[in-house]
C-alpha cells in the first residue's frame, strides 16, 4: 500500500515487471494457483488494515509488459485473478487505474472490460504513460504517495506495498 487517496481509501500499487514470465515461475514450482492465493492473502491483509470496511483504489503499473509475456499461463493468471476479485471482493473496488499500458495492451484491456458490468467499467481507467495518467491520478490521490521512480516519495516494499 502506498497510502490513502483523497477519500481516505487505501491505495494499492501493483507493478508488473516486463521481464517477468509466469511460465518461468511455474517451471520453478510457483503455480498459477499459488500466485492467485498470494493475491487473495494480499487482499485479505488490506482488508485487515481497513477493519473489513470500505473500498480501495488500485494502481496496476504495466510498464515494460511485452506481448511475448502474455502466454497461456499469464492469461490463466489474469482470468483467475479477475474471478477471485469478482467472487470475493465485488464491492471493494472504488477506482482502478492501469497505468503505463502499452498500445497493444490497451486494446486487450478494453476487450476484457467489455465483459464487465457497467458499474465496474466506470471505475476503471486504462492509461498510457505519465502524460496520460498523472492528471487522472491527481484527481484521486496526492501524487506524492507514488513511488520515487514516478517523482513521488514512496519506496514500495516487496510485501504489502508493492
Amino acid at each position: 500500500m502506498l497510502g490513502r487517496d483523497m477519500e481516505g481509501r487505501p491505495v494499492v500499487y501493483k507493478r508488473f515487471h516486463g521481464g517477468t514470465r509466469l511460465r518461468d515461475m511455474v517451471s520453478l514450482g510457483v503455480s498459477v494457483q499459488k500466485m492467485v492465493r498470494y493475491e487473495e492473502w494480499f487482499a485479505e491483509t488490506v482488508l485487515e488494515t481497513m477493519g473489513h470496511r470500505g473500498q480501495w483504489t488500485t494502481i496496476f503499473d504495466l510498464q515494460g509488459i511485452r506481448l511475448s509475456g502474455l502466454d497461456s499461463k499469464a492469461l490463466e493468471f489474469i482470468r483467475r485473478y479477475i474471478a477471485l476479485d469478482f467472487e470475493h471482493y465485488p464491492e471493494r473496488l472504488a477506482k482502478c487505474f492501469f497505468i503505463n499500458v502499452p498500445g497493444f495492451l490497451k486494446w486487450f484491456c478494453r476487450r476484457v472490460c467489455a465483459f464487465l458490468d457497467a458499474r465496474t467499467r466506470q471505475k476503471i481507467s486504462i492509461l498510457g504513460g505519465p502524460d496520460d495518467w498523472k492528471h487522472a491520478l491527481a484527481g484521486t490521490l496526492d501524487l506524492h504517495i507514488l513511488p520515487k521512480y514516478f517523482d513521488g516519495a514512496a519506496i514500495p516494499s516487496r510485501g504489502l506495498g508493492g
